[in-house]
């Protein structure tokens, strides 16, 4: 395709310059987690000046122009990837850094939503982007030149007829950490807000994904979050929350968690609360069942790879965490506790898979590891499994 074909499209590679940066390879300061997208800084949602407000007022949010610039590019990666590859780095001014080498090749869009600076989200500025990129709001708020334009990249495709509903999602995720609050005690509060949000937009999605959709549409889904959480010991609270994201089907990319008991945990030597929420800490991370919600109905045995979306509201989800990668920081633990997350490894369900296992222990706890996996990990039905021990 010749390469003015693309000019179009050069006032929306405005809207994303200087706020995007590549990102491949496991990411700083988060062990087990890995990513390979396009990181966006999202912009600020707090008014500051009465310009802003009036733009508010007309009903056009910060991130509209941010998301559906993101969504015309994501449309051209589907029709010719290489024109979508340049409009990133030479109009789009991608930061490629010294990546240019892992950048050739077939380079899907996905995208991770981060704040500038990796401030603390006081504000929940990052919740308010999940919510505008992955709701409904991205078909009810389309502006008039977003749906042009979106047409023009359609017929630059001779393969994609429109006739029928041709509907595009690009992935996206977010990194979750200490960072984001004040203090750690608050990250548990900030999780709940998280999973808040994405309850709000399952709901949007249920409520709308039947309905007549355009011809062609790209739709911004959460496909997963990636999760640090090695600032806070084990509590009731802790395996309450787990628990409670397992019960939603949430899909975790990376997980990063501190087998260490709290201290409300240990003051007052109750075992039997210690060992409860030690057992409802693992069940959490292991336990519930794959069973789609439209599966109960007598839908088809179909689950969604995102955990928002048109698609999810529709096939629904497990009531288990979907976990990709997980990283278990056992210094510190007492030895009975590393015994019960043992016996919760090795005993994953027969549909379950983990791609990535991180262990950082001291060599008892290892060595107690080795031989508890030499008489049951033969049996784990664990696809891919690459276990590291640091």
């Amino acid at each position: 395709m010749e390469e003015d074909s693309w000019d179009f499209l050069l006032p929306w590679c405005h809207q994303v310059s200087h706020c995007l940066r590549y990102v491949k390879g496991a990411l700083e300061n988060a062990p087990g987690q890995r990513f390979r997208g396009i990181e966006v800084e999202l912009p600020s949602f707090q008014r500051r000046s009465d310009d802003e407000a009036e733009i508010e007022d007309n009903g056009k949010s910060p991130c509209q122009d941010l998301r559906e610039a993101l969504g015309l590019l994501a449309a051209v990666a589907h029709v010719d990837n290489a024109a979508y590859k340049k409009l990133l780095v030479e109009n789009g001014k991608l930061e490629v850094g010294n990546q240019e080498e892992q950048f050739e090749g077939e380079f899907m869009p996905r995208f991770q939503l981060a704040l500038i600076d990796d401030r603390v989200d006081s504000d929940r500025d990052l919740l308010k982007g999940v919510m505008e990129f992955c709701g409904t709001g991205q078909y009810s708020t389309q502006s008039a030149e977003y749906k042009r334009t979106l047409l023009k990249i359609a017929a630059l495709n001779g393969k994609m007829s429109c006739t029928g509903s041709t509907e595009i999602e690009v992935p996206v995720t977010v990194q979750l950490g200490p960072w984001l609050t004040p203090s750690s005690q608050e990250m548990i509060a900030y999780l709940r807000k998280v999973q808040e949000t994405i309850r709000t937009i399952r709901t949007q999605w249920q409520q709308y994904y039947d309905r007549e959709h355009p011809r062609l549409s790209v739709v911004f889904v959460l496909e997963s979050i990636m999760v640090d959480l090695r600032d806070i010991s084990i509590s009731a609270e802790l395996a309450e929350l787990i628990k409670s994201l397992a019960r939603d089907g949430i899909r975790l990319s990376g997980l990063s968690l501190r087998q260490e008991l709290g201290h409300q945990l240990t003051s007052n030597g109750n075992l039997e609360a210690a060992r409860e929420a030690v057992g409802k800490l693992m069940f959490g991370l292991f336990g519930g069942t794959k069973k789609a919600a439209a599966l109960e109905s007598g839908g088809f045995d179909f689950e969604a790879t995102s955990i928002t979306g048109p698609l999810a509201a529709e096939y629904g989800h497990g009531n288990q965490l979907a976990l990709c990668s997980l990283h278990f920081d056992c210094e510190g633990m007492q030895d009975w506790v590393f015994e019960r997350m043992s016996s919760a490894v090795v005993m994953l369900e027969m549909n379950r898979t983990l791609e990535y296992l991180d262990i950082v222990a001291q060599r008892p706890h290892l060595t107690h590891y080795d031989n508890f996996k030499a008489h049951h990990f033969e049996a784990l039905p664990v696809t891919q499994s690459v276990l590291s021990m640091n």
